[in-house]
């Protein structure tokens, strides 16, 4: 190889690692809120840096005279998004320093460097800027954007900050405030703005989330849509747009910021009582929020009145306008006919369009534009609307002059609660004759049909048939018997297969086969496998001994839901902690460390035994000893002699 060549590939390499390394160090983002602030006022010096594992040091750097730091913490948070069914989990450290200045001036601060697993990182130099006391009037919220939509970020995770030094400046809507919140935090509201409606009438359906103002950055993740399989829905939100940001509300004495999440115009398909099953979306640990099931009472419009054409649905206020040309043609030529359906409503997907002799339909073009109506030009929000247009094509097969006749819509008025018809007059076209040869006027139609009979014919005579006898029914029977015979045999073989299939599953018999698993697992060195193997123990543990299942259940939820079902406070106490501690060390980035998820799998079976023992004590021995498993056949030792 040349010097050259050497030289080149050497040079390569270096780049190559300068990319790696690049592309491999943590991101940090510095800023100070506020940035102007009076003497003896603390302003907030944060570094968000990202992967944030290791982050185990931090120092502000250099800070001018009269500024010292009050307070700092290193906040590392594991978050786990999923978009599309793509998993993407990392580890995000958001450190902070408390600073106060008891002088006046512009000062900067800064960079601060944050350590991390060994190596040194800096991050940028932020501005200060210091006021005498008194000289900055009370901090409000902007009415153009109060939670800081415009100024980027995540639009709900802004809802924590102390936006607001005062309660009373807080500008209370009081449209979204509630008697009771849902959660002491966070929770969802759904709203519609009628509760009965006729068949194709919009409904529209709101679901807001309630943030305390004081509560730390919420996280929401996996979004579980509301089911509207009742009716047809469309979205009154953009498809690209940020969660919107509404109002402040009071609700039991707490101050909370309300956002839209959701918002749909909802046209009921029939009438009966239909629902809106409930939304969820998973809050960071904080476990799951949903909200309640809607009910809306449908009814048909009224039968007094009713034009003649209506169809069910057609509910709205509707606008028609026709456009023909041209209006001299040969016979067999073109004629287009531009039909727009416009107004408030969902609007029809089909028009009628008139019959007449010598004229003849083809199947139209059809373009729509539906949106959420201007609120100024209708004088509501959140009206849906649009237009539909139909691009007809129209043979005549006659000469002279054809009347088109008119299109008409006929529709159901809710506002005005009365029936109406929008209609548009196509007039008529003048036909000249053509090369096309012209329609005969005596065509037969349905010329397969018999002749018209004018007198009664004689009586007929009943002939002697065969299948009028016994044998015939008797042997057209026997398949149907041996048939019978042969599904109960079957229904009887399915029914026996099945309770020894149940014996096979109960939750005793699950229990020891996870248990059995576990052992397996705590042979081997994966510490993740052996926290999946103890989370499975626990949840059969809970269906076993206490009827319950935990799976899915997160936080204080777990205890709640074990002690109503007659378990200890102590042992549904210890049983939530575990799980949280094995989801948390599977989940973690390096996988948690393998000894203590022995020692995690060592305390799940020491809590078998102690539900199982609670069961036994409430159940005052009932139970045969088969019925409860025993936790020496399926410990460790024995899994390892299996």
């Amino acid at each position: 190889m040349t010097p050259t060549r050497v030289l080149a590939w050497l040079v390569g390499v270096a780049v190559w690692l300068a990319a790696a390394h690049a592309l491999a160090a943590p991101k940090l983002r510095t800023r100070i809120q506020p940035e102007t602030v009076e003497v003896g006022d603390v302003a907030t010096l944060t570094v968000t840096v990202t992967p944030g594992d290791g982050v185990n040091q931090a120092d502000p750097g250099s800070l001018p005279a009269g500024c010292t730091v009050v307070g700092r913490s290193i906040s590392p948070t594991f978050q786990m998004t999923i978009i599309n069914g793509q998993v993407t989990q990392g580890v995000v450290a958001n450190v902070t320093f408390q600073i106060r200045c008891m002088q006046t001036g512009d000062f900067g601060l800064g960079p601060p460097t944050i350590g991390i697993s060994g190596s040194r990182v800096t991050g940028g130099r932020v501005a200060l800027h210091v006021v005498p006391k008194g000289s900055l009037p009370p901090r409000a919220p902007d009415p153009f954007d109060p939670f800081g939509f415009f100024s980027g970020g995540n639009p709900i995770g802004q809802l924590g900050e102390p936006i607001l030094p005062t309660e009373p400046d807080y500008p209370i809507d009081p449209r979204y405030s509630l008697d009771h919140p849902r959660d002491s935090q966070l929770f969802l509201h759904a709203t519609v703005d009628k509760t009965q409606a006729v068949v194709g009438e919009q409904v529209t359906l709101s679901v807001l989330v309630y943030a305390d103002v004081k509560m730390a950055d919420p996280e929401l993740a996996d979004p579980h849509e509301v089911g509207t399989s009742e009716f047809l829905r469309q979205s009154l939100l953009k498809p690209d747009a940020n969660i919107e940001r509404v109002a402040f509300a009071r609700v039991n004495g707490r101050v909370y910021a309300v956002a839209i999440l959701r918002k749909y115009a909802l046209f009921p398909l029939h009438a009966g009582e239909l629902t809106i099953t409930p939304m969820r979306v998973s809050v960071g640990r904080g476990g799951e929020r949903a909200i309640d099931a809607l009910k809306i009472r449908v009814t048909e419009p009224p039968l007094d009145h009713r034009p003649p054409g209506y169809k069910m649905g057609d509910v709205g206020r509707f606008f028609l306008t026709a456009d023909v040309a041209p209006r001299n043609v040969q016979r067999g030529g073109a004629v287009a006919v531009n039909v727009e359906l416009s107004g408030q409503g969902n609007l029809p997907a089909a028009l009628t369009v008139p019959t007449r002799p010598g004229v003849t339909w083809l199947d139209p073009d059809v373009k729509e534009d539906l949106h959420v109506l201007d609120a100024k030009s209708i004088g509501a929000s959140d009206v849906w609307g649009g237009s539909r247009r139909f691009a007809y094509v129209v043979q005549p097969t006659q000469e002279g002059d054809l009347d088109l006749g008119e299109i008409a819509v006929p529709f159901y008025d809710p506002q005005s609660k009365s029936y109406d018809v929008a209609k548009a007059s196509l007039g008529v076209i003048h036909v000249t004759p053509g090369a096309a040869a012209p329609a005969a006027d005596d065509i037969k139609l349905l010329p397969n049909l018999p002749q018209v009979r004018t007198s009664l014919g004689g009586t007929r005579h009943a002939e002697a048939r065969w299948a009028d006898g016994n044998a015939f029914w008797a042997l057209l029977g026997m398949p149907a018997l041996a048939f019978v015979f042969a599904a109960t045999g079957r229904r009887a073989k399915q029914s026996l297969e099945q309770r020894a299939r149940q014996r096979r599953e109960s939750p005793v018999a699950d229990l020891k086969q996870r248990l059995r698993v576990l052992g397996e697992a705590d042979l081997g060195s994966d510490a993740r496998a052996i926290d999946g193997a103890t989370i499975r123990v626990l949840e059969s543990a809970a269906v076993a001994y206490a009827n319950v299942n935990v799976r899915g259940v997160g936080g204080e939820a777990v205890t709640s839901v074990l002690t109503r079902a007659g378990t200890s406070a102590a042992i549904a106490d210890e049983l939530r902690d575990l799980l949280e501690a094995c989801a948390a060390a599977r989940f973690s980035p390096d996988g948690g460390e393998l000894e203590e998820a022995r020692k995690r799998s060592k305390r799940a079976r020491a809590l078998c035994d102690k539900l199982q023992k609670q069961a036994v004590k409430a159940s005052q021995k009932d139970a045969s000893p088969d019925s409860l498993p025993e936790s020496g056949p399926v410990s460790q030792e024995e899994s390892s002699e299996e």
